[in-house]
């Protein structure tokens, strides 16, 4: 049984691993793709998470999320938001993975991917809210609802592959063994 376990732990952290790099690449070829503004920059790294959390589950989805947050981070801290700010980034992508994990089996892909986004949302909301308005940013709501805006884009995007892959995820699942 305890081989088993260790067996299952090794896959999970390999799989999150390798889905943490794709949300990387494919947030570096959609951030340098889609800029739209120094504030705003299209990031299809949820496309990774989503993927990792109907595979592995809440917790792989989580450090699946958090992995693929690196190359954005390293975008938004050479733009414009401060360190510590920028540093956020990790826990809300995170957030995400596990939602998505948890409601996988619960929903269809494409609600999946709408009902796990709100939690990072609103995160994401609130903590530029209070970032942007203590640094005297000036225009803070129109700069985050345009990353909000941006981002919800992004969701219905990824609903829409979510729902149209969704069997072949499945089989890599299979592949993997990672069958409940």
């Amino acid at each position: 049984m305890k081989i088993w376990q260790d067996m299952r732990l090794s896959r999970l952290i390999a799989t999150s691993a390798m889905f943490g790099a794709l949300g990387n690449v494919l947030s570096l070829f959609s951030l340098t793709l889609g800029s739209i503004s120094p504030e705003i920059a299209v990031d299809l790294s949820h496309i990774a998470t989503f993927s990792a959390a109907f595979v592995g589950g809440p917790w792989c989805g989580g450090l699946a999320g958090a992995l693929g947050a690196i190359a954005p981070f390293i975008r938004f801290t050479a733009g414009w938001l401060p360190v510590y700010v920028s540093a956020l980034i990790f826990p809300g992508k995170a957030m995400t993975g596990v939602f998505w994990g948890l409601l996988v089996k619960r929903l269809r892909p494409a609600y999946t991917v709408v009902a796990g986004y709100i939690p990072e949302s609103l995160f994401t909301y609130f903590v530029l809210r209070c970032a942007l308005e203590s640094l005297g940013v000036p225009a803070a709501g129109g700069v985050i609802l345009g990353i909000l805006a941006k981002a919800w884009g992004e969701m219905a995007l990824i609903a829409v592959l979510a729902e149209a892959l969704s069997g072949r995820l499945e089989q890599l699942k299979e592949a993997y063994g990672l069958v409940d």
